[in-house]
Parts: structure tokens; sequence; C-alpha cells
């Protein structure tokens, strides 16, 4: 299920039942666990901004145990680790993952991720052989010696050391087994009477807490919000909900984690902030809530599906060329639709469709220099509804052979961790902004120069979330590649390899192993030619490079 490999799921859902969750997903319908994942804006004003709790241990309604749906919990209690050893091996000798409370600061990995030492924490324990333990803490999956485990262990209070497991019986979700988990969440909504309240809270809030603190609880509050509905829209999609209210449910998720991102990004330019645009954000979702909740329960009250399409979707405002280069135009745009809805842009090169993207921002590539093209930007909404196009008009810039010529250019990569974090960031001259991968190894990223040029140097600033070992590589075609450096002792900072001789279109990184838990992180990928001899560039008038344009935000 998508949701899983969202970090927004494990980043406020409850350790534990995040791990179970992913666990028992490949084996049991968990979608409907989620009937009751709507969380009252008050209760989670009340659990965070009140008393100061964050998405790991908020109270989530969630079930996890559900003996229609197959799923028996097991637990058993413990003195210490030495008396659970014998049954938490016996349980993974028979193919049982069992989950147990550790302390933090006896567990490698948490350091990495800045947890409270003193902490407590769900380990997910899948496998043990010859005196190693397989540990599964996603994204992070780790083998421990047993004596960390041990210590984990042991020094918990006492009532926290139980095992537990879960008895997993193959279910088919048939019609008896739906219908009363339907019920329950027809019940649950109705029974619903919200006056949403927390948005003007949160607001006033503001001026009675500190900065730090108001926005750190703020940024868990819109996190718990966006998860509790799109976890609910999930639900509402297997329970056969309308395509309208399912849409609405996603609409609050979306704007909900948009707000998260425009907090956490003010959490590093406070001076930046503006409560009156954020009053405004507030005042926006309180609107979608109040709207949501009453379809949905009108719906659930008379059974009647309101499969309403949405009257128009606006086109994109201020599109503009920020940057132009001799074989690239470097596009942006606003649009305050995508604040609340899942909206994707269409571009079109002359009549051509170059590519799709859900972000803001746009580079199409593989242009002739001095030449003239019309660009076309359209909206599209999940029902497959278009906007009118927006067409802009540019000029490639004359031909550039020295300098860093990776400026502004297109830029691919095998992940993207979110959208903060677009690989596009990695050319845009910001030395703040940064791409940065799923935390996977052999992961690449790499840039399209749009012709064949002379490379005499090649710069790459890693952030601390660096590859131990990777490979500089380039191409003229994207597909057959020559190394250029293999790097077997990676660092974080500057990297430069100069006095080069080459020529090419396409250079690559690719990382084949990390120095950390997290992904691979880099902040500027730079390409330059600094070298005084001639050097004459041949290119297609074809046009060849309508195939490259980028989808890099």
């Amino acid at each position: 299920m998508e949701v899983f490999s969202n970090l927004l799921f494990y980043s406020y859902m409850n350790c534990r039942k995040s791990q179970v969750l992913r666990q028992i997903s490949k084996k049991v319908p968990v979608e409907f666990l989620f009937h009751n994942a709507y969380e009252l804006p008050s209760h989670i004003y009340q659990e965070i901004m009140v008393k100061g709790k964050n998405g790991w241990i908020y109270p989530w309604k969630v079930q996890i145990e559900n003996k229609a749906l197959g799923v028996t919990l097991v637990e058993q209690k413990f003195e210490d680790y030495q008396q659970a050893r014998s049954y938490i091996i016996n349980c993974l000798k028979n193919n049982t993952e069992v989950y147990i409370w550790t302390k933090n600061k006896w567990i490698p990995h948490m350091e990495l991720t800045n947890s409270d030492p003193e902490g407590e924490h769900s380990l997910t324990l899948t496998s043990y052989e010859d005196g190693t333990f397989s540990v599964v803490d996603y994204p992070f999956e780790q083998a421990y010696a047993e004596h960390v485990i041990k210590d984990g262990f042991d020094h918990i209070p006492t009532d926290g050391r139980v095992v537990m497991s879960f008895i997993i019986e193959e279910v088919s979700p048939h019609q008896d087994i739906i219908d009363p988990i339907k019920q329950l969440f027809k019940e649950g909504m109705l029974a619903v009477k919200e006056d949403f309240s927390l948005y003007d809270n949160i607001v006033r809030g503001y001026s009675q807490l500190g900065f730090e603190t108001w926005l750190n609880r703020s940024i868990q509050v819109f996190g718990v919000i966006s998860l509790s509905r799109l976890l609910t829209s999930i639900f509402m999609r297997h329970a056969y909900n309308s395509e309208t209210t399912i849409r609405q449910m996603q609409n609050i998720s979306k704007a909900a984690e948009n707000i998260k991102n425009y907090l956490m990004k003010s959490s590093f330019a406070p001076q930046k902030f503006d409560i009156a645009d954020f009053q405004q954000r507030c005042t926006m979702i309180r609107e979608l809530e109040e709207s949501a909740l009453m379809d949905l329960q009108h719906e659930l009250l008379t059974g009647i599906k309101n499969n309403r399409l949405q009257a128009k979707l606006n086109p994109p405002s201020q599109c503009r060329f920020t940057y132009t280069t001799d074989t690239s135009l470097w596009l942006e745009w606003k649009d305050e639709q995508r604040e609340y809805e899942q909206i994707e842009y269409e571009i079109w090169l002359n009549h051509t469709r170059v590519g799709l993207t859900s972000g803001t921002q746009y580079t199409v590539g593989g242009l002739e220099p001095s030449h003239d093209y019309t660009i076309t930007i359209k909206a599209k909404n999940q029902l497959g509804q278009f906007s009118e196009g927006v067409q802009l008009e540019a000029r490639t810039s004359e031909m550039m052979v020295c300098g860093n010529l990776a400026l502004y250019k297109p830029v691919k990569a095998s992940s993207t961790e979110t959208v903060d974090f677009a690989c596009n960031h990695v050319v845009d001259n910001d030395p703040y902004t940064r791409w940065s991968s799923d935390y996977r190894d052999d992961q690449w990223i790499y840039v399209d120069l749009g012709l064949s040029k002379k490379i005499s140097k090649i710069r790459l600033h890693w952030e601390g979330a660096h590859p131990s070992k990777y490979r500089i590589e380039s191409s003229n075609n994207s597909e057959d590649w020559e190394l250029i450096h293999d790097e077997a002792a990676g660092c974080p900072g500057v990297f430069e390899l100069d006095s080069l001789d080459l020529i090419g279109r396409f250079v690559r990184v690719t990382c084949i192993s990390r120095a950390t838990i997290f992904g691979f992180s880099l902040f500027e990928f730079s390409v330059f030619n600094e070298s005084n001899k001639p050097f004459s560039i041949q290119y297609d008038r074809r046009n060849e490079g309508l195939r490259n344009g980028s989808n890099n935000s």
C-alpha cells in the first residue's frame, strides 16, 4: 500500500502501530483498520497544543487487533531480556515477527535520528541467526548483535518489558466482515459534532506561546490532521463512498500537509513568518473540513452519492521563465488550488507534450541555442479535468561553452525524498537547497547539459547524508556511460575533479552505498569548462531533445 512508503505515516503515527501496520499489510487488508482514523480537531488540539504530545505518542484511535480480519494480538510480559530470550527466538524461528520496546540510548540508529536518549521506541525483530537480530524500523533495516537488543530491552521500565506478536489468519474480506466495519464508520462519523475551532485557537496560540514551542506543536497538529484524513480516505475508497467525499478528504490531507511544510520552512527563517498568511491558510482548511463533514454525513444518512464534477479548474497563474540558457527553459508558476487539491501540470513544447509534474517548477531541456519556442502549461485534476492552457514565448540564449554548464539545466534522479528536496535544487545556484533521495543504496542523479560540451571540472557539494562510495560518469546519449572517477572514501562537503579533458552531454553520479542511515543528499552538482582551448559544438537541428524534457520539481 502506497501510504507505507509515505514519510508522513512514520512521522505522525505511533511508532508501534506504524511498524505493525506495515508488516501485517502483507497478509491483511489493513485499509479496513482505518475505519476510525478520523481524529477530531478538538482532540488533536488538546493532546498536542495543550499537552505537548507529538505524532509518535499521539493516542490514535486506530486499533490493530481485529479478529474478524484475522488479526489476534499475543502479549507476553517478562522480567528481563534473559527471561524473554528463548520466547523471542522461538517466535522468529517460526516466522513470527515480534515487537519490543527499547530505550533509545542503547540503539545506535536512534542516536543518528537525534532522538531523546531517555525516550522509548518500538523495534520490529524479523529474524535471529548466530547471535544477530535483523531489525526493521522503517525506513531503516539494521543487523544488531544480541547485546544491543538486550541492553535496550533491559533499560526500559519493568511494565514495558512486553513482547508483542500477532497471529495472522488469511481472511477474505467478504460482506459479512466488511458491513459491520462500514457500520462502525457510519456511526462514528454521524456522531461527530465538531465546530473546527482548532483552526481559530491555533492562530490565537501564536501570541500565547513562545514562537518555537508554538511552531513545533503546530507542525505536529497539521501532520496528524493530514495523516488522519489520508487514512480515512483510504478506508472510504474501500467502503465505496462517493468520489466527491473521498476527494474532499484527500484535499484536506493535502492542505494540512502543505501547511505543515510551510511551517517547517518557517523554522529556518522565523523572521519571514507571516501570521496573516497562516491565518488565511487556516481559514481555507477550516472551510474544507466543514464542507467535507457536512457532505459525508448527508451521504451516510441518505445513501445518496453525489459524484459531482468540479465546476471549473483554473489555470496556473504568474507563469514565467525564471532562467533561460542555451538549451533549456526553467519555468515557474503559482496555483492556489494546489494548496488543497491533487493537481498535476502538463507541459507542452510547441505542439508536443514533453512532461507532467506535480510541482510548480519545470525545466524544458534538449533545445537549440538562439531559437524561439512556445511553451504551454495546463493544470489537470484527479477527475481528468483540464484547465485552459497558459502560453508563453521564449528564446534560448546563445551557445554557452564556458563556465558552469550545469546551471538551470534539466536534472533527473532515481528517487526524491519529498518535493522540498527536488533534484533540480542541485543546479539552482542556491547553496541552501538540496536534493535528497529515498533511504536506499544504489541511487543516481544526472544533469543534461543539452549538447555535448567540453568538461574540465566537476564539483559536488555533499550534505552530511553523503555516499561512502560513488561513481562519476559521462555520456553522450544517457544510455552508454563512461567512468570518470570511482570514489571509495566519500566525505561530506565539497569534492572536486579538475584538470579533466572530456566531452559529454550527460554527467551522472551513481551513489553506491550510504554513509548514514538516511538517503543521499547533494547541495550542488556543477559541471565546468574552464579551459581556454577552442571547442566547436556540433548539434542535431532535428531537436531530438524534445524527448528529454525533465520533471525535476
